[in-house]
């Protein structure tokens, strides 16, 4: 009798300890798709769906309680030129140096995201007009200083950037993205390597 018992209370004690790790596994799984899901597969940065949708609940949350944020649409001004010169893998490697300045010039509560070919976003809470355009010319000064080259011909990556802060009358968060989208535009037809505010 007391045989049985052990056997059915280490037959319980190992199905629980089997149930609970299958349950850690597949939490650890979902989140590791939630990840994927979010997450542009060249760079590392959030992507496109995931700005939007977090961009949306940070407008709505920053009316709610009075506060700002910025928007930056950037763009590798010289991305053509560097495929079409180096190659591919150099315009991927020109993509990721991009990325990794603007992971360095994010908090954990801002996103930085690859909007689309060579188009980045970023979304900084808590940031007016002069604190973005410090964040703009540093961004702007560092990756000026990467050069792609084969020993004979150097070529420096160059953006452009289009940014704008929440303003009173804005009513959602396209209102932003098509004024820091216009400013990107301008700064492009204005020669490039150079940031527009709107």
């Amino acid at each position: 009798m007391i045989i049985l018992a052990s056997v059915i209370i280490w037959t319980f004690y190992f199905f629980f300890l089997t149930s609970a790790r299958i349950e850690m596994e597949l939490k650890q799984a979902h989140a590791e798709m939630s990840l994927f899901a979010a997450t542009d597969f060249l760079t590392g940065l959030y992507n496109r769906r995931y700005f939007l949708e977090h961009g949306a609940n940070e407008f709505d949350r920053a009316k709610r309680e009075n506060k700002t944020f910025s928007i930056f649409f950037i763009d590798l001004d010289n991305l053509k030129q560097i495929n079409d010169r180096f190659g591919h893998e150099a315009g991927d490697n020109a993509l990721i140096y991009i990325a990794e300045i603007l992971k360095s010039e994010t908090r954990s509560y801002d996103v930085a995201a690859r909007f689309g070919g060579d188009e980045f976003i970023l979304l900084l809470c808590n940031t007016d007009l002069e604190k973005a355009r410090q964040v703009a010319e540093r961004i702007r000064f560092t990756a000026e200083k990467i050069i792609i080259s084969d020993k004979d011909h150097p070529l420096h990556v160059r953006i452009s950037m289009g940014v704008t802060v929440l303003k009173q009358e804005d009513i959602n968060i396209n209102q932003l993205l098509q004024r820091a989208d216009t400013a990107l535009y301008q700064a492009k037809n204005e020669g490039k390597n150079r940031v527009v505010f709107a």
